[in-house]
């Protein structure tokens, strides 16, 4: 079993933090951590997402019950512990040859801790659309689903650049979000329970919008009682 526990939160002084969380790796083999990985958001220098991997359920109760987890977020001067998010790794791909070498120079990471209605269907999807998230830049692509929420799940996306990670959040899998359209869905959660789109990205979600509203024009009557019913006019 290969668990992680993963975290999101802000570092006022990161060096400080740094600092304080590498003075401690050396411990954390005794606690069985195997690995540590910090992000530092693009956007904001002082937001990082932090994994730590984990073999077995006991050293996941062991590391939230360390003090040494507690000085963590106190270095970092967190004034309120963030949520943590605790699960088992379910689906891991391989997209590209390069990242078989490891993280590529300018490659990023995209992350998303969401809740999926069915996330044996995601994983399906992930599959069926493997080739084009190779296309699109993705190198690896990993999903963790949460030990205490069987709806919940990590999403993590190794891309190769940020320019193309960019791309990839803000346009979602268009062609199979029209494909769900033209199959009857009428909803963004009909598009979502289809094919998955729109319901990890909000930003997607607005786009999913915009698709359904295309492809289904209101009726004249329609927008007539709509405007009434907004305006009170008869």
């Amino acid at each position: 079993m290969s668990l992680v526990l993963a975290a999101d939160y802000r570092v006022p002084d990161f060096d400080r933090w740094w600092a304080k969380l590498s003075g401690d790796l050396p411990r954390l083999p005794s606690l069985g951590a195997h690995h540590v990985v910090v992000y530092r958001s693009l956007e904001d220098s002082s937001r990082v997402f932090v994994t730590i991997g984990v073999r077995e359920r006991g050293p996941v109760d062991a590391l939230l019950r360390s003090p040494r987890m507690f000085a963590w977020f106190d270095s970092a001067g967190v004034e309120e512990i963030p949520p943590l998010f605790v699960g088992e790794v379910v689906e891991k791909l391989d997209l590209a040859e390069a990242a078989a070498a490891g993280v590529q120079a300018g490659a990023v990471i995209v992350a998303a801790i969401v809740s999926v209605d069915q996330p044996d269907r995601l994983r399906a999807h992930v599959h069926h659309k493997a080739v084009r998230l190779a296309a699109s830049g993705v190198r690896r692509f990993w999903i963790y689903r949460a030990l205490d929420d069987q709806a919940e799940v990590m999403i993590l996306q190794e891309i190769a650049s940020e320019r193309q990670a960019e791309r990839w959040i803000r346009k979602p899998d268009s062609s199979t979000v029209q494909q769900a359209i033209d199959e009857g869905a009428r909803s963004t959660k009909q598009v979502a329970s289809s094919c998955g789109a729109g319901s990890v990205c909000g930003r997607c979600r607005h786009t999913v919008r915009l698709m359904l509203d295309a492809a289904v024009p209101e009726s004249a009557s329609y927008k007539l009682d709509r405007l009434r019913r907004r305006w009170g006019r008869s």
